[in-house]
């Protein structure tokens, strides 16, 4: 059975810029759109006055920027959970370069399914194996467990 996430939100940096990015999208968006419906709702009565507009205007599109704002949070979520597929993935191996560079053996490094750069993995592995044959690496104790994604805490 595959090691599901807990947590979404791992690296605060990279994925934070993301969101933060989606939601400049999604107002540039909305203010975009904001001006075409009341161009075209302008356009459609050229003689009224802009307070007959502005009076209007919520009454004809209010459910579109309703369904607009419900929107947003799916946006952010599905966001946050695609950026997991690479973050986490590059968390992990930062964390095991850290040790793997201190001399101790972290482990075989494996990603979990559907998870992006299996192939860093992958490479990661080679290097450790090498060093681990030329003798390089000491046993940790608890390095093996602490990145087996079944034995970890749900840091991602």
């Amino acid at each position: 059975m595959p090691h599901l996430r807990k947590r979404i939100y791992v690296d605060a940096e990279v994925q934070g810029a993301l969101i933060r990015r989606v939601i400049v999208h999604w107002a540039a968006f909305a203010a975009a759109l904001a001006v075409i419906l009341g161009a075209v709702q302008f356009f459609t009565n050229p003689l009224g006055s802009f307070d007959e507009h502005l009076a209007l205007f919520p009454r004809r599109h209010g459910l579109t920027f309703i369904v607009l704002i419900l929107l947003l949070p799916a946006f952010l979520w599905d966001t946050a959970r695609l950026t997991h597929r690479f973050s986490g993935p590059v968390l992990r191996l930062r964390r095991m370069m850290k040790e793997l560079a201190a001399g101790e053996d972290p482990g075989e490094l494996r990603f979990r399914d559907g998870d992006f750069w299996k192939e860093l993995g992958d490479h990661f592995n080679g290097i450790r194996a090498r060093l681990v044959q030329a003798g390089e690496l000491c046993e940790a104790s608890s390095a093996v467990a602490a990145n087996d994604p079944k034995a970890s805490n749900g840091s991602h």
